[in-house]
Protein backbone atom coordinates (compact mmCIF):
# COMPACT_ATOMS: atom_id res chain seq x y z
CA UNK A 1 0.00 0.00 0.00
CA UNK A 2 1.37 3.41 -0.95
CA UNK A 3 0.87 5.94 1.83
CA UNK A 4 0.04 9.48 0.69
CA UNK A 5 3.01 11.81 1.22
CA UNK A 6 2.52 15.02 3.19
CA UNK A 7 1.65 18.15 1.25
CA UNK A 8 4.76 20.24 0.43
CA UNK A 9 3.32 23.10 2.50
CA UNK A 10 1.64 20.93 5.15
CA UNK A 11 2.02 23.37 8.05
CA UNK A 12 0.27 26.21 6.22
CA UNK A 13 -2.32 23.78 4.84
CA UNK A 14 -3.21 22.53 8.31
CA UNK A 15 -3.41 26.10 9.61
CA UNK A 16 -6.17 26.78 7.07
CA UNK A 17 -8.11 23.71 8.25
CA UNK A 18 -7.76 24.91 11.84
CA UNK A 19 -8.66 28.52 11.02
CA UNK A 20 -11.87 27.51 9.30
CA UNK A 21 -12.71 25.06 12.10
CA UNK A 22 -13.58 22.48 9.46
CA UNK A 23 -12.85 19.50 11.71
CA UNK A 24 -15.63 20.46 14.10
CA UNK A 25 -18.97 18.65 14.02
CA UNK A 26 -20.83 21.54 12.40
CA UNK A 27 -23.58 20.90 9.85
CA UNK A 28 -23.31 22.67 6.48
CA UNK A 29 -26.19 22.18 4.07
CA UNK A 30 -24.13 23.69 1.22
CA UNK A 31 -21.69 20.78 1.44
CA UNK A 32 -24.48 18.21 1.55
CA UNK A 33 -26.28 19.63 -1.50
CA UNK A 34 -23.13 19.37 -3.61
CA UNK A 35 -22.52 15.79 -2.49
CA UNK A 36 -26.07 14.77 -3.40
CA UNK A 37 -25.72 16.32 -6.86
CA UNK A 38 -22.42 14.50 -7.49
CA UNK A 39 -23.79 11.13 -6.37
CA UNK A 40 -26.88 11.44 -8.54
CA UNK A 41 -25.12 12.80 -11.64
CA UNK A 42 -22.37 10.16 -11.66
CA UNK A 43 -24.70 7.37 -10.49
CA UNK A 44 -22.22 6.19 -7.85
CA UNK A 45 -23.13 4.57 -4.52
CA UNK A 46 -20.80 6.86 -2.54
CA UNK A 47 -19.95 10.56 -2.80
CA UNK A 48 -18.12 12.60 -0.19
CA UNK A 49 -16.32 15.79 0.72
CA UNK A 50 -13.32 14.50 2.66
CA UNK A 51 -11.27 16.70 4.96
CA UNK A 52 -7.58 15.95 5.57
CA UNK A 53 -6.93 16.92 9.19
CA UNK A 54 -3.53 16.02 10.63
CA UNK A 55 -3.11 12.24 10.51
CA UNK A 56 -6.75 11.51 9.72
CA UNK A 57 -9.31 11.88 6.97
CA UNK A 58 -12.75 13.05 8.05
CA UNK A 59 -15.83 12.60 5.88
CA UNK A 60 -17.15 16.11 6.32
CA UNK A 61 -20.17 15.37 4.15
CA UNK A 62 -20.95 11.91 2.77
CA UNK A 63 -23.73 9.93 1.09
CA UNK A 64 -23.77 6.14 0.97
CA UNK A 65 -21.10 5.38 3.57
CA UNK A 66 -21.23 4.76 7.31
CA UNK A 67 -17.56 5.59 7.91
CA UNK A 68 -16.88 9.02 9.36
CA UNK A 69 -13.11 8.89 9.86
CA UNK A 70 -10.10 6.90 8.59
CA UNK A 71 -6.34 7.10 9.01
CA UNK A 72 -4.62 9.46 6.59
CA UNK A 73 -2.14 6.69 5.79
CA UNK A 74 -4.98 4.74 4.09
CA UNK A 75 -6.60 7.78 2.48
CA UNK A 76 -7.04 7.96 -1.27
CA UNK A 77 -8.09 11.59 -0.83
CA UNK A 78 -4.68 12.16 0.78
CA UNK A 79 -3.23 11.43 -2.67
CA UNK A 80 -5.86 13.51 -4.46
CA UNK A 81 -5.01 16.74 -2.60
CA UNK A 82 -1.46 16.65 -3.99
CA UNK A 83 -2.51 17.17 -7.62
CA UNK A 84 -3.85 20.07 -9.64
CA UNK A 85 -6.66 18.12 -11.29
CA UNK A 86 -8.78 15.03 -10.71
CA UNK A 87 -7.19 11.81 -9.47
CA UNK A 88 -9.03 9.00 -11.27
CA UNK A 89 -8.47 5.33 -10.47
CA UNK A 90 -10.62 3.27 -12.81
CA UNK A 91 -9.75 -0.05 -11.14
CA UNK A 92 -7.98 -0.13 -7.79
CA UNK A 93 -7.36 -3.88 -8.17
CA UNK A 94 -5.12 -3.15 -11.15
CA UNK A 95 -3.25 -0.25 -9.51
CA UNK A 96 -0.15 -1.24 -7.52
CA UNK A 97 -0.49 1.82 -5.31
CA UNK A 98 -3.89 0.85 -3.97
CA UNK A 99 -4.62 -2.84 -4.64
CA UNK A 100 -3.69 -3.86 -1.07
CA UNK A 101 -5.21 -0.82 0.65
CA UNK A 102 -7.59 -1.95 3.45
CA UNK A 103 -10.31 0.30 1.98
CA UNK A 104 -10.00 -1.73 -1.23
CA UNK A 105 -9.60 -5.24 0.20
CA UNK A 106 -12.16 -4.74 2.99
CA UNK A 107 -15.14 -2.44 3.60
CA UNK A 108 -16.09 -0.25 1.80
CA UNK A 109 -14.42 -2.22 -1.06
CA UNK A 110 -13.43 0.75 -3.20
CA UNK A 111 -12.95 -0.35 -6.82
CA UNK A 112 -13.37 2.99 -8.58
CA UNK A 113 -12.27 6.37 -7.20
CA UNK A 114 -12.35 9.90 -8.60
CA UNK A 115 -11.22 12.78 -6.39
CA UNK A 116 -10.72 16.49 -7.01
CA UNK A 117 -8.76 18.74 -4.59
CA UNK A 118 -10.84 21.34 -2.75
CA UNK A 119 -8.84 24.47 -1.97
CA UNK A 120 -9.28 27.29 0.50
CA UNK A 121 -9.00 30.98 -0.42
CA UNK A 122 -5.18 30.82 -0.28
CA UNK A 123 -5.24 27.95 -2.82
CA UNK A 124 -4.02 25.34 -0.34
CA UNK A 125 -6.06 22.11 -0.36
CA UNK A 126 -8.12 21.23 2.70
CA UNK A 127 -9.57 18.02 1.29
CA UNK A 128 -11.12 16.43 -1.77
CA UNK A 129 -14.50 15.95 -3.43
CA UNK A 130 -14.72 12.30 -4.37
CA UNK A 131 -16.94 9.72 -6.07
CA UNK A 132 -16.60 6.01 -5.22
CA UNK A 133 -17.97 2.84 -6.79
CA UNK A 134 -17.72 -0.84 -5.90
CA UNK A 135 -17.07 -1.78 -9.53
CA UNK A 136 -14.47 -0.61 -12.03
CA UNK A 137 -15.59 2.07 -14.47
CA UNK A 138 -14.44 4.98 -16.63
CA UNK A 139 -14.90 8.67 -15.92
CA UNK A 140 -16.13 10.35 -19.09
CA UNK A 141 -14.96 13.84 -20.04
CA UNK A 142 -18.29 15.48 -19.14
CA UNK A 143 -18.30 13.67 -15.78
CA UNK A 144 -14.74 14.82 -15.15
CA UNK A 145 -15.80 18.41 -15.85
CA UNK A 146 -18.77 18.04 -13.50
CA UNK A 147 -16.45 16.85 -10.72
CA UNK A 148 -14.24 19.92 -11.26
CA UNK A 149 -17.23 22.28 -11.34
CA UNK A 150 -18.72 20.89 -8.13
CA UNK A 151 -15.35 21.13 -6.40
CA UNK A 152 -15.27 24.81 -7.44
CA UNK A 153 -18.71 25.26 -5.83
CA UNK A 154 -17.35 23.73 -2.64
CA UNK A 155 -14.49 26.22 -2.77
CA UNK A 156 -17.01 29.05 -3.10
CA UNK A 157 -18.75 27.73 0.02
CA UNK A 158 -15.42 27.71 1.84
CA UNK A 159 -14.77 31.31 0.80
CA UNK A 160 -18.13 32.33 2.24
CA UNK A 161 -17.27 30.43 5.41
CA UNK A 162 -13.95 32.30 5.60
CA UNK A 163 -15.70 35.66 5.26
CA UNK A 164 -18.15 34.66 7.99
CA UNK A 165 -15.47 33.79 10.56
CA UNK A 166 -12.55 36.15 9.90
CA UNK A 167 -11.90 39.69 11.10
CA UNK A 168 -9.92 41.18 8.23
CA UNK A 169 -8.29 43.92 10.33
CA UNK A 170 -6.61 41.54 12.79
CA UNK A 171 -6.63 38.08 11.21
CA UNK A 172 -8.51 36.74 14.25
CA UNK A 173 -11.97 35.23 14.38
CA UNK A 174 -14.79 37.78 14.30
CA UNK A 175 -17.60 38.44 16.77
CA UNK A 176 -20.06 36.28 14.88
CA UNK A 177 -17.77 33.28 15.06
CA UNK A 178 -17.04 33.92 18.74
CA UNK A 179 -20.76 33.97 19.52
CA UNK A 180 -21.27 30.64 17.74
CA UNK A 181 -18.24 29.07 19.43
CA UNK A 182 -19.30 30.41 22.83
CA UNK A 183 -22.75 28.85 22.41
CA UNK A 184 -21.22 25.46 21.51
CA UNK A 185 -18.72 25.52 24.36
CA UNK A 186 -21.36 26.64 26.86
CA UNK A 187 -23.61 23.71 25.96
CA UNK A 188 -20.69 21.26 26.08
CA UNK A 189 -19.53 22.55 29.48
CA UNK A 190 -23.06 22.60 30.85
CA UNK A 191 -23.72 18.97 29.87
CA UNK A 192 -20.70 17.70 31.80
CA UNK A 193 -20.45 20.51 34.39
CA UNK A 194 -16.97 21.49 33.20
CA UNK A 195 -15.42 24.88 33.95
CA UNK A 196 -15.54 27.59 31.29
CA UNK A 197 -13.82 30.98 31.45
CA UNK A 198 -14.12 34.13 29.35
CA UNK A 199 -11.72 37.08 29.19
CA UNK A 200 -12.59 40.45 27.63
CA UNK A 201 -9.43 42.33 26.69
CA UNK A 202 -9.61 46.07 25.98
CA UNK A 203 -6.76 48.03 24.37
CA UNK A 204 -6.36 51.05 26.64
CA UNK A 205 -6.85 54.51 25.09
CA UNK A 206 -7.29 53.05 21.60
CA UNK A 207 -10.33 55.21 20.89
CA UNK A 208 -8.00 58.22 20.95
CA UNK A 209 -5.33 56.79 18.67
CA UNK A 210 -7.28 57.43 15.48
CA UNK A 211 -7.91 61.06 16.42
CA UNK A 212 -4.32 61.90 17.35
CA UNK A 213 -2.26 59.65 15.11
CA UNK A 214 -4.51 58.60 12.26
CA UNK A 215 -6.28 55.39 11.29
CA UNK A 216 -2.99 53.66 10.43
CA UNK A 217 -1.87 53.92 14.07
CA UNK A 218 -5.14 52.35 15.21
CA UNK A 219 -4.67 49.45 12.81
CA UNK A 220 -1.04 48.97 13.85
CA UNK A 221 -1.95 48.73 17.54
CA UNK A 222 -4.75 46.26 16.81
CA UNK A 223 -2.71 44.05 14.51
CA UNK A 224 0.38 43.88 16.72
CA UNK A 225 -1.61 43.23 19.88
CA UNK A 226 -3.73 40.58 18.19
CA UNK A 227 -0.62 38.79 16.93
CA UNK A 228 0.95 38.91 20.38
CA UNK A 229 -2.14 37.65 22.20
CA UNK A 230 -2.52 34.83 19.70
CA UNK A 231 0.93 33.51 20.60
CA UNK A 232 -0.10 33.28 24.26
CA UNK A 233 -3.10 30.98 23.68
CA UNK A 234 -1.37 27.66 23.20
CA UNK A 235 -4.05 25.11 24.17
CA UNK A 236 -5.89 23.54 21.27
CA UNK A 237 -9.40 24.46 22.43
CA UNK A 238 -8.69 28.12 23.32
CA UNK A 239 -10.16 30.74 21.02
CA UNK A 240 -9.27 34.40 20.51
CA UNK A 241 -11.57 36.74 18.60
CA UNK A 242 -12.10 40.42 17.95
CA UNK A 243 -15.11 41.25 20.10
CA UNK A 244 -15.50 45.00 19.52
CA UNK A 245 -13.67 47.92 17.93
CA UNK A 246 -10.82 47.78 20.44
CA UNK A 247 -11.77 44.67 22.38
CA UNK A 248 -10.71 41.05 22.09
CA UNK A 249 -12.37 38.03 23.71
CA UNK A 250 -10.67 34.84 24.83
CA UNK A 251 -12.76 31.71 25.30
CA UNK A 252 -11.01 29.23 27.63
CA UNK A 253 -12.77 25.84 27.88
CA UNK A 254 -12.01 23.61 30.88
CA UNK A 255 -10.26 26.46 32.70
CA UNK A 256 -11.43 27.36 36.22
CA UNK A 257 -11.21 30.81 37.79
CA UNK A 258 -8.09 29.77 39.71
CA UNK A 259 -6.41 28.87 36.41
CA UNK A 260 -7.82 31.72 34.31
CA UNK A 261 -6.80 34.54 36.68
CA UNK A 262 -3.01 34.00 36.49
CA UNK A 263 -3.34 33.38 32.75
CA UNK A 264 -5.07 36.77 32.36
CA UNK A 265 -2.27 38.40 34.38
CA UNK A 266 0.30 36.86 32.03
CA UNK A 267 -1.58 38.22 29.01
CA UNK A 268 -1.66 41.70 30.50
CA UNK A 269 2.06 41.55 31.35
CA UNK A 270 2.97 40.20 27.90
CA UNK A 271 1.31 43.16 26.16
CA UNK A 272 2.87 45.62 28.59
CA UNK A 273 6.30 44.09 28.08
CA UNK A 274 6.07 44.10 24.29
CA UNK A 275 6.13 47.92 24.24
CA UNK A 276 3.96 48.21 21.12
CA UNK A 277 4.13 51.88 20.15
CA UNK A 278 0.95 53.81 20.98
CA UNK A 279 1.35 57.59 21.04
CA UNK A 280 -2.12 58.18 22.49
CA UNK A 281 -1.27 56.21 25.62
CA UNK A 282 0.31 57.99 28.62
CA UNK A 283 2.81 55.11 28.67
CA UNK A 284 3.72 55.55 24.99
CA UNK A 285 2.90 51.88 24.45
CA UNK A 286 -0.11 49.62 24.28
CA UNK A 287 -1.53 48.33 27.56
CA UNK A 288 -4.65 46.31 28.20
CA UNK A 289 -7.46 46.14 30.71
CA UNK A 290 -8.81 42.63 31.17
CA UNK A 291 -12.07 41.48 32.72
CA UNK A 292 -12.75 37.81 33.37
CA UNK A 293 -15.37 35.45 34.72
CA UNK A 294 -15.90 31.70 35.01
CA UNK A 295 -18.66 29.17 35.51
CA UNK A 296 -17.90 25.95 37.33
CA UNK A 297 -20.98 24.57 39.11
CA UNK A 298 -24.53 23.57 38.25
CA UNK A 299 -25.74 26.68 40.04
CA UNK A 300 -23.49 28.81 37.83
CA UNK A 301 -24.84 27.23 34.65
CA UNK A 302 -28.40 27.74 35.87
CA UNK A 303 -27.80 31.50 35.62
CA UNK A 304 -27.38 31.28 31.84
CA UNK A 305 -24.72 31.98 29.25
CA UNK A 306 -25.32 35.73 29.06
CA UNK A 307 -24.71 35.99 32.80
CA UNK A 308 -21.14 34.81 32.26
CA UNK A 309 -20.50 37.40 29.55
CA UNK A 310 -22.13 40.16 31.61
CA UNK A 311 -19.87 39.35 34.56
CA UNK A 312 -16.77 39.48 32.36
CA UNK A 313 -17.94 42.83 30.95
CA UNK A 314 -18.54 44.24 34.43
CA UNK A 315 -15.07 43.13 35.49
CA UNK A 316 -13.58 44.83 32.43
CA UNK A 317 -15.35 48.08 33.23
CA UNK A 318 -14.02 47.87 36.79
CA UNK A 319 -10.46 47.34 35.54
CA UNK A 320 -10.78 50.40 33.30
CA UNK A 321 -12.26 52.60 36.02
CA UNK A 322 -9.54 51.53 38.49
CA UNK A 323 -6.78 52.90 36.25
CA UNK A 324 -6.43 50.47 33.33
CA UNK A 325 -3.43 48.20 32.58
CA UNK A 326 -4.75 45.60 35.02
CA UNK A 327 -6.87 42.48 35.43
CA UNK A 328 -10.15 42.24 37.31
CA UNK A 329 -11.99 38.95 37.79
CA UNK A 330 -15.62 38.60 38.78
CA UNK A 331 -15.64 35.93 41.48
CA UNK A 332 -19.37 35.82 42.21
CA UNK A 333 -19.18 32.21 41.07
CA UNK A 334 -17.56 29.89 43.54
CA UNK A 335 -13.84 29.43 42.84
CA UNK A 336 -13.22 25.68 42.49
Amino acid sequence: MQRPPMHPDETARQQVVDRLRLAEDSFDENFDRIIRVLRGALQVPVAAFSLIDGQRQLFKSVCGLELREIARAQSLCGHAILGDGPLVIEDTHADQRFCDNPLVTDEPHIRFYAGMPVRADNRLPVGALCAIDHRSRRLESDQRQLLCDLAALLEDALRLRSLSVDDTATGLYNRRFFDDAFDREWRRAQRSVLPLSVLLIELDHLQHAGWQCGVAADAHCLQCTAALLKTQLRRGGDLLARYGSGTFAALLPDLSARQAMPFAERLCAAVRGARIAHAASPHGAVTTSIGGASVETRDDFACGAQWLLARADNALRQAMSDGRDRVMFDLRARVG
